[in-house]
C-alpha cells in the first residue's frame, strides 16, 4: 500500500483486512510461513497510532515482526528518523514482546 495514498482510516482498515489475510495464510500453511505485520501509517499520524493494530498482531494473531515503512511520506523524507522519540511508542513494544521490526 502506498501510505502517502488514502487518509488514516482508509490506511487501518486496509491493514487490518491484510493482517487477517496473512494469519489465515499462516494457519494453512504453518510450516511454510509466520506472520509479520504491516502497520497503518499514513503521512502525518503519529507512529502512536499504529501500536494498537501491531499490539493487536502480536498478542492475538501471533505474529513475530512488523514490517514498517521509515518514510510513510512517499518518497519526501520528512518524517523523522527511526532514532526519533517519535516512533518510541512502537518502538517500546517491539523491545518487550522481542519483536521484531522490518524496513521496507
Amino acid at each position: 500500500m502506498g501510505h502517502h495514498l488514502g487518509n488514516e482510516a482508509t490506511s487501518t482498515r486496509w491493514t487490518r483486512l491484510c493482517n487477517d489475510l496473512i494469519e489465515r495464510v499462516c494457519g494453512l500453511y504453518p510450516h511454510n510461513f509466520v506472520g509479520v505485520c504491516q502497520l497503518p501509517q499514513s503521512l502525518g499520524v503519529a507512529p502512536a497510532n499504529s501500536a494498537a493494530e501491531l499490539e493487536r498482531c502480536v498478542r492475538e494473531l501471533g505474529f513475530i515482526g512488523c514490517n514498517l515503512n521509515p518514510d510513510p511520506s512517499g518518497g519526501h523524507w520528512n518524517s523523522p528518523p527511526l532514532t526519533d522519540r517519535h516512533w518510541y511508542p512502537c518502538t517500546k513494544r517491539w523491545s518487550s514482546w522481542m519483536c521484531r521490526p522490518w524496513c521496507t
